[in-house]
């Protein structure tokens, strides 16, 4: 929290000096509206600009300075924005295609939130060093061009040129010092997640919830649930979706059941050691695929199984138990019942009205609904799963 309220005073002073760059503007243009009574402030303004342009024209190399500073800060804008876009996890923010372009770049939010903070930093401390020689130069030419008087409507008197390019540098290292100080805090992950568990303390949440689940079966399960899973490396299907942040709410909730079934269904194959990325590239096998959904009094049980019609076999694959945000999965080992009863298929325990399987969850540990958004919503092959998932027919407990 400290980092964030240090880079919000930092911002805070930089729109303070630009305020301050736009009164010390207005009064160089005041001063000439009273050497010349017969001109206009627009006019003024005007040829303030255009001998600005025509000491740019008339330096090339200043010229061409300029020119790559415009586009180191383009740059260092749309890198800022794509900071801010991946440390809140906005995934609408990005188009489609550039982020299945960026899926295979990045595994977790946070890579490429570090990788878009240091391009901000990088090109900002270019832009700025680049600017700051570009101040002192025009400062050193139109010294050399002051007569100290206000004959020209272009003319800035000395004293008021010097008040600006000192308000411009400190604005410049102001800027460059929270350049870096963004880069530092993403890297070190400073600032506050959007949600208030962070990819950091997912472990001791799925601990948390998975001993409340092992209270709820402890009558007939004797395998201690209150151990997650160990963490596993970030770049592995599996430790992807433990490291992933959560997604904002807003996101949730305009998801729709298909939506909702394809996330756990990827999510299922990422427990499983595959990427979800690449589920169907190698077709489905003459298979069909399907997802059930069982309201279970708040507590939605989604069911997945598949069905071949050349051979009129059924593999029922797993089930997901959706708490409070938390899923759970359990295996359903390609149990070959086609029954709309889950009790037929795999034995359930019933605790405060909802039930849930009596065998232990997966990993030993659930996710968050919201972490399987980060991840997957736009990953490449979202869209191939989505298409490919069925809404299967009605079952019930």
């Amino acid at each position: 929290m400290a980092a964030l309220i240090i880079t919000l005073i930092l911002l805070l002073l930089i729109l303070i000096l630009a305020g301050r760059l736009r009164y010390l503007e207005s009064q160089a243009v005041d001063r000439q509206l009273q050497a010349h009574v017969t001109q206009n402030a627009a006019k003024i303004k005007g040829a303030r600009r255009f001998y600005l342009k025509t000491l740019y024209r008339s330096n090339p190399p200043l010229g061409l300075i300029r020119i790559v500073t415009i586009i180191l800060t383009v740059i260092a804008g749309a890198a800022l924005l794509w900071t801010v876009a991946a440390q809140l996890a906005v995934a609408d923010v990005i188009p489609a295609g550039a982020a299945d372009f960026l899926s295979d770049l990045f595994t977790t939010e946070t890579a490429e939130r570090n990788t878009a903070a240091w391009i901000l930093a990088g090109s900002a401390l270019l832009a700025s060093g680049l600017r700051w020689y570009t101040i002192k130069a025009l400062h050193t030419i139109q010294d050399a061009e002051d007569t100290g008087q206000m004959r020209d409507v272009y003319t800035t008197p000395r004293e008021l040129r010097v008040k600006m390019d000192s308000t411009r540098q400190v604005q410049l290292v102001l800027i460059m010092i929270g350049a870096v100080m963004v880069a530092l805090a993403s890297q070190f992950n400073l600032y506050p997640a959007d949600a208030d568990t962070t990819a950091d303390t997912s472990q001791s949440t799925a601990q948390s919830s998975a001993s409340s689940a092992s209270s709820q079966q402890s009558s007939t399960n004797s395998t201690d649930t209150s151990n997650p899973a160990p963490k596993q490396d970030p770049h592995t299907p599996l430790g992807a979706l433990q490291a992933a942040k959560d997604a904002p709410l807003s996101v949730a909730d305009k998801l729709t059941d298909a939506d909702r079934a394809t996330l756990i269904f990827m999510a299922y194959w990422a427990m499983e050691g595959e990427d979800p990325a690449t589920l169907f590239d190698r077709g489905t096998a003459g298979s069909d695929y399907y997802y059930h959904i069982i309201p279970n009094n708040g507590q939605p049980l989604y069911v997945f199984n598949s069905h071949t019609p050349s051979s009129n076999t059924t593999a029922n694959m797993f089930v997901a138990c959706v708490d409070n945000g938390d899923v759970w999965f359990y295996s359903l080992y390609n149990s070959p019942s086609q029954s709309p009863h889950l009790s037929d298929i795999t034995a359930l325990t019933t605790q405060n009205g909802s039930a849930r399987p009596t065998d232990q969850p997966l990993a030993n540990q659930s996710f968050r609904f919201r972490q399987m958004i980060t991840l997957n919503y736009q990953q490449t092959g979202y869209a191939r799963v989505h298409q490919i998932l069925q809404n299967g027919y009605a079952m019930t407990l």
